[in-house]
């Protein structure tokens, strides 16, 4: 429901799947950063990277960039 939420409030106003879909890409690119400690200290083997972790952590590698976007399309 969290994901419904967040993908409804991101493509609000736009019609077509494209124009929803690079919403949701431009959405995620400027709001996620990349966790480049977790990357080069190995520790993102450890972390969680699924969907509802990614926006509130607000940093993923990825995988967590990936399981985001296809949640949120």
């Amino acid at each position: 429901e969290e994901i419904i939420e967040l993908a409804q409030s991101i493509t609000q106003g736009f019609q077509t799947d494209f124009e929803k879909t690079k919403a949701i890409h431009d959405w995620v690119a400027t709001n996620i950063s990349y966790d480049v400690d977790a990357y080069f200290s190995g520790t993102y083997v450890s972390k969680s990277w699924d969907a509802l972790t990614v926006p509130r952590q607000k940093k993923a590698i990825c995988f967590g960039y990936s399981n985001l976007t296809a949640a949120l399309n």
